[in-house]
């Protein structure tokens, strides 16, 4: 039995070959704005948690609302920088709330610590 003859124009998906044909796809550059909310999230965690922890969340959702529109990448950067920034802020919140309650101590006076044993 003979084989049907095919069409020149008829292709096999799964054998074209990719060349000049088609280009590859454009990568998008990450957002500016999750990689800052990253950063402000990051460094809420050493000092002023409140302001940014919040202000790190607030970049990174920025920066989440414009990936989605599909304008730019870094769909994990933009949720790390929710997620660390909100935790942060959250804990920030619920410290200085049992700081100004007297609950915990203004400072910590840290006696025999392990500074004063290396001196």
């Amino acid at each position: 039995m003979a084989e049907p003859a095919r069409k020149p124009d008829e292709e096999i998906p799964y054998l074209r070959p990719i060349g000049a044909e088609e280009p590859a796809p454009e990568k998008l550059p990450n957002s500016g704005k999750a990689i800052a909310g990253l950063v402000m999230s990051l460094l809420s965690l050493v000092i002023f948690g409140v302001i940014f922890g919040f202000l790190g969340a607030l970049y990174g959702g920025f920066g989440l609302a414009e990936i989605n529109r599909g304008e730019r990448s870094g769909r994990g950067l933009a949720m790390a920088a929710i997620i660390i920034g909100g935790l942060s802020f959250i804990f920030s919140l619920i410290y200085l709330a049992l700081m100004v309650s007297g609950r915990l101590p203004r400072t910590l006076n840290i006696q025999g610590g392990v500074m004063q044993r290396l001196l």
